[in-house]
């Protein structure tokens, strides 16, 4: 048997936790499909814009619902910078003129007076490569993917004056092309886009596609987008433990909406509803407390809502916050594909509640960049599932239309998806020790650390941080077998330390910018402050872009190190305290 001699742990394997809580499926049964299509008319009647009258409504609703049960609810306000696209128009002069219908999107740069007119040039789906010996200065691109941060980015880069888009299908998505995640600060707001930009439908798309295969092609666009500040009203309901009262899981999914919204995100809402109503009805059997949040301004502010409550409350995240779990797009109609998009120490938890609850093997994911999940700099674990349609594009064909209307909602599929939340919110609420493995997570980190030092090669020193990954790898283990079978004393402050032990893990591995502020809403790899690895041998050694790099590399391996510290004390605090409780 291999001794860790670092912190003197056992490194065996962990003895599986219990996942199912005793009174599970009488929760299950509570789910009320009724009850779900109530909550989801009153919400989706109410056109919710962030900052609108009728998000406001739809929170009201859900505010004076839960208060009638005795409910405890927050309501915050707060000011919010939000934008809502506005008028668009796309004109294609030339032999053949013609007038498309278009979309600007949220957070998009509006033309000047008279518009924005250039001559027309394809650049497929606009990643770099596409743009090689491509001059689109003073141009406008036209670019066969949704309009997404990166993609207005790449084209204003490279100084094209406008951008369109081809949508996948013949609806046209509303989007939000900001790559700044919340409200901007003085340090990131001149990074909203600077250039105008629309999306067109695949049929027009493809005819301007075969117009430009012939002769050149110039556009005209004008567009209005109505950007500014706005009240935002942000409900936060607490079911409170009696055993621990401040310690939580947070449930978080936005209120608002494009249009009328149904599915994204009606159909959530009304799910966070009746969780909310069931788990305040079996209160004292919680271990710790729930808080159910309802964000505004997801959409037109980019989580504008989310990344204030994490501004705002993130001492009391830090020191009492279990675990983050997100709900987006349940309940619709022809779903058919289960999966969960969580932080490895959540697999475990997640492949249990769908084979358990759906009968289903489902196909777990680590999280992207998006979704409210604003919470990995405070060192939260994440859990979402999805259980959705095979459409093109890879999303649901009516998403972010106006399609998106009541009769999408199935509401048998929803109460089935709300089960899947209540069955994981269960066993994160009702086990003492929740089922949370550390060890998942150590593993991820170490791996993606063995992937960044066969990038470095020579080029850079990875051994140091690989040592402590390992010792802090077979610590977890041990820990997370001593857990499973705990039964001592003090069960409170032992979670809160184990907790302790994984934030500072998921910090490096899933945020770059620090603790305290949001990376931007662009996709990162795992590990994200080690990416630049990958391409450091690319560099002439001794280059000045080799040497920049290096000087980058040594403060991420820096920061990488002493995160791993910190959780190597913090483990070696949590043996301490069960090996004194179990005396």
């Amino acid at each position: 048997m291999k001794v860790c001699m670092l912190l003197g742990f056992l490194a065996v394997a962990a003895a599986p936790f219990s996942l199912h809580a005793a009174d599970e499926a009488s929760l299950l049964a509570e789910v009320d499909a009724q009850a779900l299509e109530r909550h989801a008319r009153a919400i989706i009647m109410h056109r919710r814009d962030g900052g609108s009258p009728g998000e406001n409504a739809a929170v009201d609703y859900v505010v004076e619902t839960l208060r009638a049960e005795n409910i405890d609810v927050e309501v915050h306000l707060f000011p919010g910078y939000v934008s809502n696209p506005g008028r668009c128009s796309l004109r294609v002069e030339g032999a053949e003129p013609r007038e498309p219908t278009c979309l600007t999107q949220a957070l998009a740069a509006p033309t000047a007076p008279g518009g924005a007119s250039g001559e027309l040039v394809y650049v497929a789906s606009g990643t770099p490569s596409d743009y090689e010996n491509v001059d689109v200065e003073g141009k406008v691109v036209l670019v066969n993917a949704l309009p997404l941060p990166w993609g207005v980015k790449d084209a204003e880069d490279r100084g094209a004056v406008g951008a369109v888009f081809i949508s996948y299908s013949e609806l046209i998505q509303e989007l939000t092309v900001s790559p700044i995640w919340g409200t901007p600060t003085h340090e990131n707001y001149e990074e909203l886009p600077s250039i105008p930009s629309v999306n067109i439908n695949k049929p027009d798309g493809d005819a301007l596609r075969e117009a430009l295969a012939s002769a050149p092609v110039t556009v005209v666009m004008e567009t209005e987008v109505d950007t500014g500040w706005k009240m935002l009203k942000l409900a936060v309901a607490t079911i409170e433990s009696e055993k621990d009262p401040d310690g939580f899981v947070l449930v978080g999914g936005h209120i608002d909406g494009w249009h009328y919204g149904a599915v994204d995100e009606g159909a959530s809402n009304a799910a966070m509803v009746e969780m909310a109503r069931i788990f305040h009805r079996h209160r004292g059997e919680l271990e710790r407390s729930l808080k159910v949040a309802w964000w505004p301004a997801h959409s037109n502010g980019r989580y504008a809502g989310s990344a204030w409550y994490v501004d705002h409350a993130w001492l009391e995240l830090r020191d009492h916050a279990l675990a983050y779990v997100n709900i987006d797009g349940v309940g619709q109609m022809g779903a058919s594909v289960y999966r969960s998009s969580n932080t490895a120490s959540m697999d475990e938890l997640a492949s249990a509640v769908l084979r358990d609850v759906a009968s289903v093997d489902g196909r777990a994911g680590r999280p992207g960049r998006n979704s409210d999940q604003g919470f990995y700099g405070v060192g939260m674990p994440l859990l979402q599932f999805s259980h959705g349609r095979v459409d093109p594009g890879g999303r649901y064909w009516f998403w972010h239309t106006t399609e998106d209307t009541f009769d999408k909602i199935d509401f048998g599929i929803l109460a089935g998806d709300t089960k899947l939340y209540v069955a994981a919110l269960s066993r994160l609420l009702t086990n003492a020790i929740p089922p949370i493995r550390l060890a998942a997570a150590t593993q991820e980190l170490t791996e993606r650390l063995e992937e960044r030092k066969s990038w470095a090669g020579n080029h850079f020193d990875l051994s140091s941080a690989l040592a402590k990954a390992d010792d802090l790898h077979r610590a977890a283990q041990d820990l997370d077998r001593r857990l499973a079978s705990y039964s001592g004393a003090s069960t409170a402050d032992v979670v809160r330390r184990m907790v302790r032990v994984i934030r500072p893990v998921l910090r490096v591995t899933y945020e770059r910018n620090g603790p305290y502020h949001q990376d931007p809403a662009l996709q990162v790899p795992t590990l994200p402050g080690l990416a630049p690895l990958e391409t450091l041998s690319k560099h002439p050694r001794g280059s000045d872009l080799y040497r920049f790099t290096q000087v980058y590399l040594v403060r991420e391996r820096n920061r990488l190190e002493d995160s791993l510290d910190q959780a190597i004390r913090e483990a070696r605090a949590l043996s301490r305290v069960l090996g004194e409780n179990a005396r």
